[in-house]
C-alpha cells in the first residue's frame, strides 16, 4: 500500500532578484525624469544613481527613459510602472510605521502637511508649538498648496490637507479647523469706492492675483 503522507510547504514571493530599495529610487526618477535630481533627493551621487538605474533597466528589460533632446522621457513600461509603484510603496510605509498605539511624546515620524501661505502664516505658529510640547521628537514639513492635493494624499505622499470644505474630497475624514470671513482690501483714496463695497463695483474693479505657492518649511 503507498504510503501518503501531509507535508508543510513553505511559500513565499518570488520578486526575481529584485532589490525593492531600488523601487524607492524608481518612484522618484520616474517623477524627476532626471538622474541629478533624483540623486539629490535620496543621497546619492549621479554615478550611484546611473548605476541603480543600470540595474533596474536589466531587470525590466525595458530602458524606462530615454533621451530625447536634452531631456529623458518615460518609456511606456515606465508609464504603467507609476502607480503601481506608488501604490506599492504606501502599503510599505503603512506597515513600517505600524503600531500599537501612537505615542506623541516618543513618537518620531514626520508629518507632511498640504495648506496655503494664509493657513501656515495663521494656524501653524500655534500648532508647532504644541506639537513641540507635546510631540517634541514629531517633524512637520509644510508644503505649498499644488494643482492636484487630494492626488498627492491619496497617494501618501503627504498625511494632511487643510483646504476650503469646497476642495475636499469627499472619500477621507475631515474636521473643522476654523471658520473665517472674507475681506476686500482697496486703496484709501479710491474715489470709487467709499465704506462699502456692492458687488457690482468689486466686479468691476482691478483685482491682485495672490499665488498659494511657498517654498517648504520644516519645522521641529
Amino acid at each position: 500500500m503507498r504510503r501518503i503522507e501531509n507535508a508543510a510547504i513553505l511559500r513565499f514571493m518570488d520578486f526575481r532578484g529584485l532589490d525593492l530599495n531600488l523601487l524607492v529610487m524608481l518612484d522618484i526618477l520616474l517623477e524627476e525624469k532626471n538622474i541629478t535630481r533624483t540623486g539629490e533627493r535620496i543621497y546619492l551621487s549621479q554615478s550611484a544613481t546611473s548605476g541603480a538605474l543600470s540595474r533596474l533597466r536589466y531587470y525590466f528589460k525595458d530602458e524606462l527613459l530615454v533621451q530625447v533632446g536634452n531631456r529623458l522621457v518615460l518609456t511606456p513600461l515606465a508609464e504603467e510602472l507609476i502607480e503601481p509603484i506608488k501604490d506599492l510603496l504606501l502599503q510599505a510605509s503603512l506597515v513600517a510605521h505600524k503600531t500599537p498605539d501612537f505615542d506623541p511624546a516618543t513618537s518620531t515620524r514626520r508629518f507632511k502637511i498640504e495648506l496655503s501661505d494664509y493657513v501656515a502664516t495663521l494656524l501653524m505658529p500655534t500648532v508647532i508649538r504644541r506639537v513641540y510640547q507635546e510631540a517634541p521628537s514629531v517633524q512637520l514639513e509644510l508644503l505649498g498648496l499644488t494643482d492636484a492635493p487630494n492626488e498627492l494624499l491619496e497617494r501618501g505622499e503627504v498625511d494632511f490637507l487643510i483646504l476650503p470644505e469646497d476642495y475636499l474630497s469627499t472619500s477621507h475624514p475631515c474636521a473643522k479647523m476654523f471658520v473665517d470671513e472674507y475681506a476686500c482690501v482697496v486703496w484709501k483714496d479710491n474715489p470709487d469706492i467709499g465704506r462699502k463695497v456692492s458687488l457690482e463695483q468689486y466686479l468691476k474693479a482691478g483685482h491682485v492675483s495672490i499665488s498659494n505657492s511657498f517654498a517648504a518649511g520644516l519645522c521641529q
